[in-house]
């Protein structure tokens, strides 16, 4: 987390000067292996992404969608595993829905993912958010940015929610970089409290600016 403060700062975000201050102070730091390995497993996904939108590399579309599968199929091992038959299958008919959706890129798919994204059991919210990053028809950008702004738990304290937005907002980027709900999903991830996901929006951020000001003038 220190080392994207420091990152972030580079970006221009000046509101960590505060806290890098303070960890001036530290001399307890753990860079062990098994440490720095977490942290870089969690971590490559949103640096990678963003080195690649700074640079103009193609999307890996299919990376994103690997990086939400594999969260969504942890939590069902865990809800398997916890949970009474009649709750299991009601939750597995939802998922698997929500995978079927996925590939179903049409605007009559939308309400139901709507509904599947507020579903009280992460599995099938993640599902559903999987299923998003396959949307490209009218109305998608309205859901996306909602699907931002929603929990999806987290595994031993840890939370899921800035891999899972940062994976939204960069489809949202993708796929709908002139939509008034991306311009609005990125200010918003410049000002989150996570740090992995604020670098994410200040990347998204220069790139959509950049893209405003090489657009043509109108007549």
């Amino acid at each position: 987390e220190a080392l994207m403060r420091i990152g972030l700062l580079e970006l221009g975000d000046e509101s960590q000067l505060d806290r890098l201050q303070v960890l001036t102070a530290k001399n307890d730091w753990d860079f062990g292996r098994g440490t720095a390995a977490r942290w870089y497993k969690r971590l490559k996904p949103f640096v990678w992404e963003a080195l690649k939108m700074a640079a103009g590399v193609p999307p890996d579309k299919e990376r994103l969608r690997r990086m939400v599968t594999d969260f969504a199929f942890a939590e069902r091992d865990r809800l398997l595993a916890r949970r009474d038959e009649r709750s299991v299958k009601t939750a597995q008919f939802r998922w698997q829905l929500a995978d079927a959706l996925g590939g179903y890129d049409d605007p009559r798919a939308l309400p139901v993912v709507e509904t599947l994204l507020a579903d009280e059991d992460e599995a099938v919210r993640l599902s559903a958010a999987r299923a998003l990053l396959g949307q490209t028809s009218a109305g998608t950008p309205a859901l996306v940015a909602w699907a931002v702004e929603l929990d999806y738990g987290g595994e031993a304290g840890v939370s899921r929610n800035p891999e899972i937005r940062s994976a939204l907002l960069r489809h949202l980027v993708i796929e709908f970089e002139g939509s008034p709900e991306t311009r609005r999903a990125v200010l918003e991830a410049r000002r989150s409290e996570a740090p992995s996901l604020r670098f994410f929006g200040l990347t998204a951020d220069g790139l959509l600016t950049s893209s405003t000001t090489r657009a043509p003038a109108g007549p």
